[in-house]
């Protein structure tokens, strides 16, 4: 089930025919997923793909369209379903994930980001230090944002902001 989730959603980020695809996307999760209605109502499933569609009636890029998939998949609550890297092709790796890594290992603990290791040859960067912003933008934004297409099971999620909301958040790629 879950390859033909994934080839399904590489097909719908590579026909850049976004809109028209999320009935496929739609009827094969709805169909195939075993947990699709776990956590969500048949109500609540059809508002998601609502607030999906309302996203995509503008022109988006190819980025945009991963990120509201991401998003929106994420409202399933299941840490098995989510877009995953290792299942798309080069050329969508090369054109939505950055190559840029940050020389440092760290853990999110709350909202805060604490370096445990440094790769880096620098002996300026100690582990336990906090990393307040990355490249000016603040971590808890960062961090807000990256929480709205992580995958996460159940309720493990439920207290951030983003799952009580039926809106996805327009990216800003």
């Amino acid at each position: 089930m879950k390859k033909y989730v994934s080839l399904l959603i590489v097909l719908l980020i590579s026909s850049q025919l976004y809109a028209q695809d999320l009935p496929i996307l739609k009827a094969a999760l709805t169909s195939l997923h075993p947990g699709i209605e776990r956590y969500e109502t048949p109500a609540q499933v059809d508002s998601l793909f609502t607030a999906l569609e309302l996203g995509t009636r503008k022109p988006l890029s190819q980025a945009q369209y991963y990120i509201l998939l991401s998003q929106a998949i994420t409202h399933i609550r299941c840490g098995h379903t989510y877009l995953n890297y290792w299942n798309q092709d080069k050329a969508i790796k090369e054109a939505l994930y950055s190559k840029t890594v940050p020389p440092v290992l760290f853990r999110l603990i709350g909202r805060k980001m604490i370096i445990t290791h440094n790769l880096s040859r620098s002996p300026l960067v100690k582990p336990g230090d906090e990393v307040l912003s990355i490249n000016g933008s603040p971590i808890k934004g960062i961090v807000d944002s990256l929480l709205t297409v992580s995958p996460s099971d159940g309720q493990h999620g439920q207290f951030y902001p983003y799952y009580k909301s039926r809106q996805l958040r327009q990216p800003a790629c």
